[in-house]
């Protein structure tokens, strides 16, 4: 999960914040709207302070005085500067992948207040001032007597405090299993079909039984993306071809969950981790692997796509570092005599 940062001016007592495409400083608050993801422009990946750890337990690179970043709000946008004024347009997500920030939306990040020199990290609580690389202003105050009024490039530089913010909540909380492809490439399963489903794109699926190929469950998009998920699984048997042996997964305590199977690896249709581009580009291109992956998920979020790849998923259908999850769930192998009989075992086991 990213990280992310909290800018907060000395001069007006209030965070940076975005709301669409206005950046303004109007509350001493830390909530969605002012987290921040500082990253590097040489392709560095995240940057940290007080040497924080990303959500898979790796150091991300410690942030110094002297480096140049971009600034990611929540909208997935660059903050950059246009017409004297910082505005969070740019988009980083392009259709294949990730957009360079452009000098506009470059910043370096200098020693404010008479504190640190180039070279030296910047802790949580270190004071910084940041300078546009296009034209060389300054992220400043507010361009007006108004709380509202929106933040300016200014020739002078402005303080700001710099503070771990909150960590991104998961995309899911789950189980992953790696199957052998030929004892794992037909799929039944009870709970929503016959296509994909997501907290927030499921409104035309039905609960039914359904049965296909394994092959068949995954949606070659254009761009490489999550795709072929089931709610509201009840069970779900993977088997041969021929469907006479294979893996039950039952859900138990009455609670269907999110389950899913491919013949690819699940970093296939995403940027792998520490990568900054993904690894495959095009539907098309995907290579089916000599196995299935099967997902047994507790929680998962949604897709989003509001407008495209520019917005998270509405906080309805978004997870909570806060949520507890708690999920159970059954595996017995069956055999092809036990096959005819799999509604007795899911009984059994649920």
């Amino acid at each position: 999960a990213e990280g992310a940062l909290c800018l907060r001016s000395l001069a007006h007592g209030a965070h940076l914040e975005v709301e669409g495409e206005a950046v303004r400083a109007r509350w001493d608050d830390e909530g969605a709207w002012q987290q921040l993801v500082l990253r590097f422009a040489d392709g560095g990946g995240e940057a940290g302070v007080g040497g924080e750890e990303d959500g898979g337990g790796s150091a991300r690179r410690q942030l110094c005085y002297g480096d140049v970043v971009s600034l990611t709000a929540h909208t997935n946008h660059y903050l950059g500067v246009r017409g004297g004024e910082v505005v969070a347009s740019g988009r980083r997500q392009g259709e294949f992948g990730p957009l360079a920030p452009s000098a506009a939306e470059s910043w370096s990040v200098e020693p404010a207040d008479g504190r640190g020199q180039p070279g030296e990290r910047v802790v949580s609580g270190g004071r910084v001032a940041l300078r546009c690389v296009d034209g060389g202003g300054f992220l400043g105050g507010r361009r007006g007597e108004a709380a509202d009024s929106p933040l300016a490039c200014a020739e002078s530089a402005a303080v700001w405090e710099i503070r771990a913010g909150e960590r991104a909540a998961p995309l899911r909380v789950g189980f992953v299993a790696t199957l052998t492809r030929a004892a794992a490439s037909r799929v039944r399963w009870h709970g929503l079909g016959p296509h994909e489903s997501y907290p927030d794109r499921m409104a035309g699926a039905r609960v039914g039984v359904w049965d296909g190929s394994v092959a068949a469950q995954t949606h070659r998009y254009c761009r490489p993306q999550e795709n072929g998920n089931k709610m509201g699984t009840r069970w779900m048997a993977l088997s041969d071809a021929a469907g006479s042996a294979g893996l039950l997964v039952v859900s138990r305590r009455g609670a269907p969950l999110p389950m899913q199977c491919h013949h690819f690896a699940l970093d296939d249709f995403d940027v792998r981790p520490g990568s900054a581009v993904p690894e495959v580009r095009h539907g098309g291109s995907l290579q089916e692997a000599p196995w299935t992956t099967l997902c047994i998920d507790g929680a998962h979020a949604g897709v989003g796509g509001i407008d495209s790849w520019g917005s998270q998923p509405l906080p309805q259908h978004r997870l909570s570092l806060e949520q507890p999850v708690e999920w159970a769930f059954a595996l017995r192998p069956f055999s092809p005599e036990e096959e005819v009989a799999l509604p007795d075992l899911v009984r059994a086991l649920a």
